[in-house]
């Protein structure tokens, strides 16, 4: 996976009660698309990547 970032996960810790495998300790309840959790940097805002680009 060179060169990409990797997606997302929304998780919710399930209760001691809901434990189906010992190892199953969350819910993932939204998977989020790298491509819609980052903007492209000519977008950005941020003046250490403006000074950067100089």
């Amino acid at each position: 996976m060179t060169g990409t970032s990797p997606d997302f996960y929304l998780v919710q810790v399930k209760k001691p009660g809901e434990l189906d495998k010992p190892w199953a300790y969350y819910n993932v309840v939204e998977t989020i698309a790298a491509a819609d959790a980052y903007s492209p940097l000519s977008e950005s805002d941020c003046s250490l990547v403006a000074a950067a680009g100089k």
